[in-house]
């Protein structure tokens, strides 16, 4: 059985967004409006407000890097090097608080000062540098520099590790993912996006990710209908970019 697909290369819009200085985007997600961004060890909420997404709140500051953020039974999580992490165990009311901030981004933590992180919910198996993540559910997809995909099962006991269920090998290293219910998406280094299968492992399909040169996606995140990614470029702000669901093609059996 293959999957038969035709190259076609994704068309991004570019959606405006107010950035705080020195704001580097590693992670994102997007959920009922309002969009999480984490900048290396630092997580800032924004809202749309009137002509862009601009920051509102405090930020957080977060343990190690942030790869990843993920809507998880309707809590944000985050990935990082240092493990996983539930937000609400540590500020359960920061996630939805809009209250106005002197400062943002990196300047916003010097106000907060410094949050009071235990361990991990659950510690990262032992792999390469972390490039990507992602969680829906139970389950967790790490991406590291050795090209690998890895499809973890939580820990039922707090503070255990994520069990590796899965490896899948990738053409390049991932830099962005996202999990929905049946489809794995996942954005390389090499300018490819790709759609895997959750249930069978397959590649559905293969995308030119038609980014500008020299330009990388940090952060994949999404709608029903549309996925929403953060490019980043040195010399450049970041930008915010969204595009409908690529179409995937059916399958066909080739004897």
């Amino acid at each position: 059985v293959q999957i038969n697909s035709r190259w076609t290369s994704i068309s991004w819009t570019t959606m405006p967004a107010e950035w705080p200085a020195f704001f580097q985007p590693t992670a994102v997600e997007f959920t009922d409006g309002q969009l999480f961004v984490a900048a290396d060890g630092v997580v800032q909420k924004f809202q749309w407000s009137t002509q862009s997404f601009a920051p509102v709140g405090q930020a957080m500051a977060v343990p190690g890097t942030a790869r990843g953020l993920s809507l998880v039974d309707g809590q944000l999580v985050l990935i990082s090097d240092e493990g996983y992490f539930d937000i609400r165990a540590v500020d359960a009311s920061w996630t939805s608080s809009t209250s106005p901030s002197t400062s943002v981004g990196a300047l916003g933590i010097l106000d907060a000062g410094p949050e009071s992180w235990s361990a991990p919910n659950a510690s990262l198996p032992s792999i390469e540098r972390l490039s990507a993540a992602g969680a829906l559910g139970g389950a967790v997809i790490l991406a590291s520099s050795d090209r690998m995909l890895r499809l973890c099962r939580r820990p039922a006991s707090p503070a255990g590790q994520l069990e590796v269920l899965l490896e899948l090998p990738t053409t390049g290293e991932v830099t962005a993912l996202r999990l929905d219910a049946t489809v794995l998406w996942a954005v390389l280094r090499t300018r490819e996006v790709m759609a895997i299968s959750l249930e069978s492992g397959e590649t559905l399909a293969q995308f030119d990710a038609n980014l500008p040169s020299g330009a990388t996606m940090v952060g994949l995140t999404g709608n029903n209908s549309h996925l929403v990614g953060v490019i980043v470029r040195e010399g450049y702000e970041p930008r915010l970019v969204i595009t409908p669901y690529p179409e995937l093609p059916s399958a066909t059996v080739e004897l």
